[in-house]
C-alpha cells in the first residue's frame, strides 16, 4: 500500500512541480499519509478557504490540517500560560505561514490513473484560474 502512494505522489509531484502558485515538499523521504502542498496566497490573492471550495467544485478534496500553531492550540494555552508567562505566540512566524497555507491533495494508494491525471489538471487550472 504504501509504495503504490509514494509513487502516486511523485508522479503527481513531478506533474505539477511546473505550477508557480505552489511550493512543493518533495525532498522528504516518507509514506505521504497526505501530499503537501503550500499555496502562495499572495500570488494567487485569494485564501486558503476560497482555494479549498474552488479544488473541491473541480473534483479534488483537500485536507486542512493545521489551522494554527500549537500556542494557540486550545489545550495548550493554559499551559503556555502557566508555565511560559513571557512567552510570544508570534515566536513562530514561520510555523503560522505554513499553517495559514498548506493543504493536502488525495493520496490514496488505490488512485486511479484517471483520478491522479484530474489531480494534476485541476491544479495546473488551478494556477490559471487565480494567476
Amino acid at each position: 500500500i504504501n509504495s503504490r502512494r509514494i509513487a502516486n505522489c511523485h508522479y503527481i509531484y513531478d506533474n505539477i512541480s511546473d505550477v508557480n502558485c505552489i511550493t512543493l515538499q518533495n525532498d522528504a523521504n516518507h509514506t505521504f499519509f497526505w501530499l503537501p502542498i503550500l499555496l502562495n496566497l499572495d500570488k494567487m490573492r485569494t485564501s486558503i478557504s476560497t482555494v479549498r471550495e474552488w479544488l473541491l467544485n473541480h473534483g479534488v478534496q483537500t485536507r486542512y490540517r493545521y489551522y494554527r500553531t500549537m500556542q494557540y492550540q486550545p489545550a495548550y494555552i493554559d499551559y503556555i500560560t502557566e508555565n511560559y508567562p513571557d512567552y510570544e505566540p508570534s515566536a513562530t512566524p514561520r510555523a503560522q505561514y505554513v499553517c495559514e497555507r498548506i493543504i493536502g491533495l488525495p493520496a490514496r494508494a488505490d488512485l486511479t490513473q484517471e483520478e491522479i491525471d484530474h489531480i494534476i489538471y485541476i491544479i495546473h487550472q488551478m494556477e490559471e484560474y487565480f494567476a
